[in-house]
């Protein structure tokens, strides 16, 4: 994965995307979704840490700034899976049962984790 300034998508390794969405927001995606993040120099989403992410270039650098980063990312394996091997599914609340939670997933070794909120 790395930072890709035109806005015309650009695949990376992984089957991930980086998709610039404007100047102080980031989406990515890849093989389990796509979510959009907004970047600020004040959190944990700075461009210093992502920059830092981006030339780290593994999966736990951008994992330890959110863990959406990389959801197609199993950190007890460590490994990346394409989509046809998570086990995917919605979770809801139970007093609301149209109110979407998360979503959660299970590596093809059965470790689940969130993958999106």
């Amino acid at each position: 994965m790395r930072l890709v300034l035109p806005t015309t998508p650009v695949p990376q390794r992984d089957e991930c995307y980086v998709l610039p969405r404007g100047p102080d927001y980031l989406e990515l995606e890849s093989g389990l979704g796509r979510v959009s993040f907004r970047v600020t120099g004040e959190d944990e989403l700075s461009n210093d840490k992502l920059l830092a992410a981006f030339a780290d270039g593994r999966p736990e650098a951008f994992h330890a700034l959110n863990r959406e980063f990389v959801p197609n990312w199993c950190p007890t394996c460590p490994a990346i899976y394409c989509r046809e091997h998570w086990r995917v599914w919605e979770v809801f609340d139970p007093d609301f049962p149209s109110w979407h939670e998360e979503t959660r997933g299970a590596c093809p070794n059965g470790h689940e984790r969130m993958l999106f909120d």
